[in-house]
């Protein structure tokens, strides 16, 4: 044998022997050419001779999750966008090889774009007393959209379905008994809602405690959140922005209940972050404000006659600020503050809250003119009949 015939032989050999020694991934799941919407599951085979330590999935460059044992598979929400999306799924072995499978699914073609902009607006309307006022008709109302006149061509009065997410404290100010009625009055909540709401029960502190699929009114709860108990710090902002991204993907009238009984010492992110995804959402936002004598989690200043926590996050000023701007947040969603003194009025608040969703008009219409490019668009609700107030959202994102 020549010289090159041996040493083509052995290169040969040695690239068969590479080869048997990879990691060969392949994605099962989605399938080629499935467009990828809303919650979704990827699968994967890995085969390979050397034992895999861990698998991880990306979506668009970001990481999405990692598994560390077969079966290779991962569900995820990747949201309600329409576009194409690129999926990679590597796989790292114990003796340093590493396989890789990449997959880019396409939009779902569009062939006739149908524009749907009708603006909803959920009105709540009370009178001097603070009761609510229920005996309006479509041409009590009128609406302004950037000053301008707005013809209403939707008009409903009373229940309209809604999606909730109950966002609930569990940090470790809420232990024992704190959060045991809670719970209680959360699930109450959800027996109470019709057969066409949903909602999901966010337990938080400074990370998620727990977290329900949504439901429909009636759907027990009692044994997601059996095991369900108080433990870390606070991070408010945090979980209200998890809250809205959630929404984004429902349809219809979509709600957020938080609950909480302290100030934010934890959350990364900041007002005006989270105020620009509540924008988007249109999402009502309820704040249940469980009075509390002493901080947890923090050293406290009275500033004065206040406790105004502090953590290794935040001082004093900022803690400060962040809760001014999150009632500027819940005040702008057309949503309201609710402040408690004593946990036993938890379950009531969750009832008036409920009643007041029942008790909202619905008013729909087409803004004009539209200009569709992402400005913020400022809205007014007039009554003219004197001594009534209304609360509605202050505006919405034209895109």
């Amino acid at each position: 044998m020549s010289r090159i015939a041996l040493l083509s032989s052995i290169l040969g050999c040695l690239a068969g022997a590479v080869a048997a020694a990879g990691i060969e991934v392949e994605i099962l799941r989605p399938a080629a050419g499935e467009p990828l919407i809303g919650e979704i599951e990827i699968v994967a085979r890995v085969s390979s001779a050397e034992p895999i330590v861990r698998v991880e999935f990306s979506i668009d460059g970001e990481q999405a999750g990692t598994v560390s044992q077969a079966p290779y598979r991962l569900r995820v929400d990747v949201g309600p966008e329409n576009r194409e999306r690129r999926l990679a799924v590597v796989a790292y072995g114990g003796e340093g090889s590493i396989g890789r499978a990449e997959r880019v699914t396409p939009a779902i073609p569009i062939h006739d774009r149908v524009v749907l902009d009708l603006q909803q607006l959920y009105v709540t309307v009370t009178d001097r007393r603070g009761r609510r006022v229920l005996e309006l008709a479509q041409q009590d109302f009128e609406i302004l959209d950037q000053t301008i006149p707005q013809e209403i061509v939707t008009f409903a009065r009373g229940d309209v379905p809604f999606t909730a997410v109950l966002l609930l404290d569990g940090s470790v100010s809420m232990k024992g008994e704190r959060l045991k009625t809670v719970l209680r009055g959360a699930r109450r909540f959800v027996d109470d809602m019709r057969p066409l709401d949903e909602a999901k029960l966010i337990v938080f502190s400074d990370r998620p405690l727990r977290i329900t699929p949504f439901v429909a009114g009636g759907a027990s709860l009692a044994g997601a959140l059996a095991r369900t108990s108080a433990t870390g710090g606070t991070a408010i902002l945090d979980h209200l922005h998890m809250a809205l991204l959630l929404l984004e993907a429902r349809q219809g009238r979509r709600v957020v209940i938080l609950l909480t009984d302290g100030w934010d010492l934890n959350s990364v992110l900041t007002p005006p972050q989270v105020g620009r995804i509540a924008r988007r959402s249109q999402a009502i936002i309820y704040w249940v404000r469980l009075k509390r004598d002493e901080p947890t989690g923090g050293v406290a200043l009275r500033d004065p006659g206040r406790l105004i926590p502090l953590s290794s996050w935040h001082d004093q000023e900022t803690s400060h600020r962040i809760y001014k701007q999150l009632e500027g947040i819940v005040r702008a969603s057309g949503g309201r503050i609710v402040s408690i003194s004593w946990i036993s009025e938890v379950g009531d608040t969750f009832r008036e809250i409920l009643a007041e969703l029942r008790e909202q008009y619905a008013l729909g219409y087409y803004p004009q003119p539209r200009r569709n490019d992402g400005s913020w668009r400022k809205v007014r609700v007039l009554l003219p009949r004197h001594g009534l107030n209304l609360r509605t959202r202050e505006g919405y994102v034209d895109w």
